[in-house]
């Protein structure tokens, strides 16, 4: 099943791009400013139904973050220029090997932040945070710039900055309820529903409210053929469900329906399929 579920990966990477490109706020920066360094273009912030808020940076040329690349959000917590180091309080830092840190000023010093909450996502040329904002100071408006980093021997050799210089963006939450949508049933069996043979079919779902992974999702799939139900089987992984099922040698001509169903958080959503099946 794991290359079935690479197949449909290449629709979670579209839809993961896509939900982001929505975000409650989208900042732009400038390309080929890097000077080597991870060269951010986009930057995007949501917050959740949850209390969560989200940070996410889009990578110039489409690929991933290098080794030795990081890309840090300095954020303005309560947007007061008195508390904080020269008024920043938070520094959320991810890097070219997938980890995270989160650093808050404590009145003299940099130290790192304990945190339970965190969620990070690096989807290919996209980096991105989640975190409980009872861990970011309860912030509900902040200011923030992002700066990434090219590294060498620990010390920083590359810099692109965003904004450009000493500007700074700014993000309000905003008002969100829960729910779920799913992409249509794609079809992942070569030359279709095939008397006797395996047919293979899934979808991507995901939340309506933010791009991070559902709560505890459970699928199901429901197939019949002719009036007749058949036996199916889910596989879940991440945003992706999957349905697999064996089609009677005695079938030809008739239709298979199947609807895939999944509940997460209370929500569900779900979507069907049907088509001929061939000798």
């Amino acid at each position: 099943m794991s290359k079935v579920l690479a197949v449909l990966a290449t629709f979670v990477v579209a839809l993961f791009g896509a939900h982001v490109a929505r975000a409650d706020a989208d900042f732009t920066d400038p390309a080929s400013d890097a000077n080597g360094a991870p060269d951010v273009t986009d930057v995007s912030v949501f917050n959740d139904a949850f209390n969560r808020v989200i940070f996410a940076a889009r990578i110039a040329g489409g690929k991933a973050m290098e080794a030795d690349g990081e890309i840090t959000f300095v954020v303005d917590a309560d947007k007061n220029a008195e508390t904080g180091d020269g008024g920043w309080d938070y520094w959320i830092v991810l890097d070219g090997a997938t980890k995270w840190n989160l650093f808050s000023w404590d009145g003299t010093q940099w130290i790192e932040a304990p945190a339970t909450t965190v969620k990070t996502s690096f989807v290919d040329d996209i980096v991105l945070f989640g975190i409980d904002r009872s861990e970011l100071g309860n912030t509900a408006s902040f200011d923030f710039f992002v700066e990434a980093n090219k590294l060498a021997a620990d010390e920083v050799v590359a810099t692109d900055t965003a904004p450009d210089g000493d500007g700074v963006w700014s993000y309000a939450t905003v008002t969100k309820t829960f729910g779920l949508s799913a992409s249509p049933v794609i079809v992942v069996t070569k030359g279709g529903a095939r008397v006797g043979k395996p047919f293979v079919a899934g979808y991507v779902v995901g939340r309506t409210d933010s791009p991070e992974l559902m709560l505890a999702p459970k699928s199901t799939c429901v197939a019949t053929v002719g009036t007749k139900r058949i036996a199916a089987r889910v596989v879940q992984e991440r945003d992706v469900a999957v349905c697999r099922l064996t089609l009677p040698k005695t079938a030809k001509g008739k239709l298979l329906k199947l609807t895939l169903t999944t509940t997460s958080g209370g929500k569900t959503v779900k979507k069907s399929y049907s088509t001929r099946i061939r000798a």
